[in-house]
């Protein structure tokens, strides 16, 4: 586990990988994450496109679809 702290930056809020993490996840300043939100939780991966995709059309179906989200239906 790694504890990091928001900080500010130009247009936003940045955070700050240590070293340590960057070098075991091979990441570079090229490298492109994904961030996913589960409730309260964060979940920072590597981009994957195809995931990207997939989550988009669920998404999708989700609002066409309210039911299947949990979501009222009337």
């Amino acid at each position: 586990m790694y504890r990091l702290k928001p900080t500010r930056m130009a247009n936003g809020i940045g955070l700050l990988l240590p070293d340590e993490l960057v070098a075991a996840m091979g990441l570079t300043e090229a490298t492109e994450l994904s961030l996913i939100r589960a409730g309260d939780d964060l979940r920072i991966t590597p981009f994957d496109a195809t995931l990207d995709e997939q989550m988009r059309f669920a998404e999708r179906v989700m609002e066409r679809f309210p039911a299947l989200a949990g979501g009222s239906t009337q």
